[in-house]
């Protein structure tokens, strides 16, 4: 199984940074291998919130879908890749 992780400092309040990353219109700005984002059901993300990310990576073009295992605003966000690939 592959893990990813990654953290990163950003200059701005956390409630802003967070805000952005839960929001699924903006998934492309901070995941930049994500060309297109689209959430299930629509509302805020949570636990167990299902996405597609439609992915532009090595000149391919795929789906891949994603579920929320963890959201605790505004300071944890993980989820996980339902795909095997």
């Amino acid at each position: 199984m592959l893990h990813a992780e990654s953290d990163i400092s950003i200059d701005r309040p956390v409630d802003d940074v967070f805000e952005i990353m839960t929001d699924v219109d903006r998934v492309p700005l901070w995941m930049t291998a994500v060309v297109e984002s689209r959430q299930t059901p629509a509302g805020r993300i949570g636990v167990g919130t299902h996405y597609e990310h439609t992915v532009r990576f090595l000149g391919k073009r795929f789906t891949t879908r994603v579920r929320t295992t963890e959201c605790v605003p505004p300071r944890r966000l993980v989820f996980v890749t339902l795909d095997r690939r």
